[in-house]
């Protein structure tokens, strides 16, 4: 996952294995694929969406549901009208999310319906950071539930230095990148 000048994440997937054995490279066409664990997980919270939702807070955990009409509004849409709930550890970090969508509202915005979260403190670089560890998803189709589970691990904090070196120009953003330009 990577942040963006908006503030927000943008994920993006590596395929290292696939049914528990290395992943070749070659074309994966999964019968589901769920995506934003990291990015989207709690896009309920963010201001410009609580308007969207009724919350009701009790002891470690924080239920949701769509206001009637939201679904109609800009910013709610996309989410499909969702119901569910956030659970929290004694210290009030947030531990898992689970949340539901009516079928019918999740193939208009192309989500499921069903999907959960489990996020963890994980320690990087001596730093905590409350990190999804684990993504289940559940969808009907023609008869049918897929089921998507996906489990994060190895998460790194990337990091990168800069060098200013005397007697070089500074390189406009606007420049082209070198790795992708031809003479």
């Amino acid at each position: 996952a990577e942040r963006a000048e908006d503030g927000r994440l943008h994920e993006s997937l590596t395929m290292s294995e696939v049914n528990g054995k290395p992943f070749n490279g070659r074309r994966f066409d999964p019968p589901m694929m769920v995506e934003g664990g990291f990015d989207q997980s709690l896009d309920f919270f963010l201001s410009e969406r609580q308007a969207c939702f009724n919350f009701t807070l009790s002891e470690g955990r924080i239920d949701f549901v769509s206001l009637p009409g939201s679904f109609d509004r800009a910013a709610c849409g996309e989410m499909g009208a969702p119901q569910g709930f956030v659970l929290f550890d004694e210290a009030g970090n947030v531990t898992h999310l689970e949340r539901q969508v009516p079928p019918e509202l999740a193939r208009q915005v192309h989500i499921v319906d069903f999907a959960t979260t489990d996020i963890v403190p994980t320690e990087l670089d001596g730093k905590m950071y409350p990190l999804p560890a684990k993504v289940v998803a559940e969808v009907p189709k023609d008869g049918e539930v897929l089921h998507f589970e996906a489990t994060y691990t190895g998460c790194r904090l990337f990091k990168a230095t800069s060098t200013i070196l005397p007697g070089v120009a500074p390189v406009s953003d606007n420049a082209p990148d070198p790795a992708t330009s031809h003479p």
